[in-house]
């Protein structure tokens, strides 16, 4: 063998490594977004060994934003959600914002979307007086028992968030205790 032949036997071998990985990606998304998995710790395991997702090219620009805000006295809210970017989230390379995801779409999964009120603007100046009781899922890791509001805005495409007003966004919001 020449050193021609090691170099493709070696780029053939790259090659169909990458081509493995890839597939098994692709094959890990869609299954996490066709099967409902039974248990979320199944969903947990899976996030943690592939956190990624490959979220850039799977996600559409069409899905809504979901905040969470706690309830800290009579008329402050704190908003519970981590950004992936943040330095407290060590720029991606933690993965407590998929986690907190995984809280949040096991609170969603208990709320029906009729039950939520549209809003047009300023989310605080249409909190809703009636809250809705949800019991506390033993595998929440960033939600504890308390008040929250659940705000879900369409996201504005980058090109025209310099000229969007808030007062010309809707959404929709939910006020709930978790106890």
């Amino acid at each position: 063998m020449n050193k021609n032949d090691n170099y493709k036997l070696f780029s053939i071998v790259v090659l169909i490594s990458l081509l493995s990985i890839l597939s098994f990606y692709i094959a890990m998304a869609n299954v996490t977004t066709i099967v409902n998995f039974p248990s979320t710790t199944v969903k947990k395991q899976l996030f943690a060994l592939f956190p990624e997702g490959w979220g850039f090219f799977t996600k559409s620009p069409r899905e809504t934003m979901v905040d969470i805000y706690k309830k800290q006295d009579q008329e402050n809210w704190k908003r519970v959600n981590i950004s992936n970017s943040s330095r407290k989230n060590l720029f991606g390379f933690s993965r407590k914002a998929r986690v907190m995801g995984i809280d949040i779409d096991i609170i969603l999964r208990n709320i029906a979307k009729e039950d939520f009120i549209a809003f047009t603007g300023n989310f605080m100046n249409n909190i809703p007086d009636r809250i809705y009781t949800i019991e506390y899922d033993k595998s929440f890791q960033f939600i504890n028992v308390g008040e929250y509001l659940i705000v879900e805005r369409k996201i504005i495409p980058w090109f025209y968030a310099q000229s969007a007003k808030e007062k010309d966004v809707p959404g929709l919001i939910m006020r709930i205790e978790i106890k």
